[in-house]
């Protein structure tokens, strides 16, 4: 009796084992059947080609829009604003919505023109063997739903260009299955790096690399969002972007009732350095904190003068380096807040802070663009990269570098001493002026539209 009880249980462990891994073949099976079915689609004689019509077309392939909200929806963001006063019509191809959408977010959409079509692609019922599938940035499974969208949407009038934005990358396999059926032309747009990226926030698979390789090689044009990306771009896919690799930078988005407030002013003697956005893994402060500790030894009377402000949220490892900090009495720790009142508290700070760690070098943050169009003056410690050489570049404030506690003492007393409209030179402010989102955008369609002239409107083999 308790041979056949053993076995029974056995049986009951091994059978459900047995059809969790079936099952996992099964869908292995049918993920790859789509895949070979769009690989062969494309490839064949006779497949889709543009129509040539007054407005260029573009689809634009992002795994994030509004309303879901996060870092990466600004920039595709723009291109839907903007397209129509730049003479393209522009549609939109993005997952569907799983629960993830902010009151910030539903904001964001409602800037979208309603001539904007957004099709959204419903995830496949599917869970392949993580072993024997695809494994990349976004899923593979989602880059097929996306092309499946795509096709079932746009078959009948295929876009001029299929503009791929990523992360998540999964976004550019979307496009390059989607450009290669349709004939249209490619353009990759990497707000962040791929395979190359020194980041969490890109989970990258065994596949990454390989899937990247095929994605440039096919692409007529790829944008970066700085010169130090595009170099090390170049660098680690040698041949691959030889013609085609290109900057555009981001932006800002000026906010009329911003600028229009008044900044109350201030007569405490206080020297407040502000800090705006996430204190996380891309920005943490325990570098920048115990060299101000250190500065604070050399010169007892900034104690009494400088009060740090941050705003935005805080992750735990950042709140960790924030409680090792010997002088709490100088931290002001503000949660996040509506953008007009952390706008409010920047212009109402003396100094703004920019923290740039080693994985930073090849990278511009949004509140760089943010910062510079203040006119408040920047201070920037840490690590060599884009973000110091481009506020030395505009004259709108100095840079540290992670160690040097008489450096960032002297910077204090430089920047303290001076004028704020010292720091806002004419150049940073022509600069600001030029890189708007709305401007960025019109750049963008120019690209496009050169792009179009160029190839044509024909179907190309790749």
């Amino acid at each position: 009796m308790t041979v056949q009880t053993s076995e029974v249980g056995v049986r009951r462990r091994v059978e459900p084992r047995l059809l969790r891994i079936a099952t996992a073949i099964r869908d292995t099976s049918i993920g790859y059947g789509h895949w070979l079915g769009a690989e062969v689609r494309a490839a064949v004689p006779g497949r889709l080609a543009p129509a040539a019509t007054e407005r260029p077309h573009a689809l634009v392939i992002a795994t994030s829009l509004p309303p879901r909200f996060d870092g990466g929806v600004f920039r595709p963001l723009s291109w839907l604003r903007y397209a129509s006063e730049n003479g393209w019509r522009i549609s939109a191809l993005t997952r569907a919505a799983a629960g993830d959408e902010t009151d910030g977010g539903r904001q964001l959409a409602a800037t979208i023109p309603d001539d904007v079509a957004i099709h959204e692609a419903k995830p496949l019922d599917l869970e392949p063997s993580q072993r024997l599938f695809f494994q990349v940035d976004g899923g593979f499974l989602t880059a097929l739903a996306m092309y499946r969208a795509g096709l079932e949407a746009f078959a009948g009038a295929p876009p001029s260009v299929v503009v791929a934005t990523g992360p998540r990358f999964s976004s550019f396999i979307a496009g390059y299955l989607l450009a290669r059926r349709f004939g249209s032309q490619l353009v990759l747009d990497y707000r962040d790096e791929w395979s190359e990226n020194p980041f969490g926030f890109v989970q990258q698979g065994r596949d990454d690399r390989w899937w990247e390789r095929r994605c440039l090689k096919a692409a007529d044009a790829v944008l970066f969002t700085t010169d130090g990306q595009l170099a090390h771009a170049r660098a680690r896919f040698p041949g691959l972007l030889d013609g085609k690799g290109g900057v555009l930078l981001n932006g800002w988005e000026p906010d009329p009732r911003v600028e229009a407030a008044e900044t109350e002013s201030r007569d405490d003697g206080l020297l407040i350095i502000a800090f705006s956005g996430v204190l996380g893994t891309m920005a943490l402060p325990g570098a920048f904190l115990e060299d101000l500790a250190g500065a604070l030894e050399i010169d007892p009377r900034l104690k009494h003068r400088v009060r740090l402000r941050f705003i935005g949220r805080r992750l735990p490892p950042a709140e960790r380096e924030l409680e090792r900090f010997p002088h709490p009495e100088m931290l002001e720790l503000i949660d996040q807040c509506p953008r007009a009142d952390a706008d409010r508290l920047v212009r109402q700070s003396d100094i703004l802070l920019l923290l740039s760690n080693a994985d930073m070098a090849r990278y511009l943050p949004g509140k760089v663009f943010e910062y510079l169009a203040t006119g408040r003056p920047i201070l920037v410690h840490g690590h060599p990269g884009e973000a110091p050489t481009l506020v030395d570049r505009l004259g709108a404030g100095l840079h540290v570098e992670a160690g040097d506690e008489n450096g960032l003492a002297d910077a204090l007393g430089a920047l303290s001493r001076a004028s704020a409209s010292d720091w806002n030179t004419e150049h940073r402010r022509a600069w600001a002026h030029d890189h708007t989102r709305r401007r960025m955008a019109r750049a963008f369609f120019d690209r496009l539209a050169e792009l179009v002239a160029e190839g044509g409107t024909e179907a190309r083999p790749r």
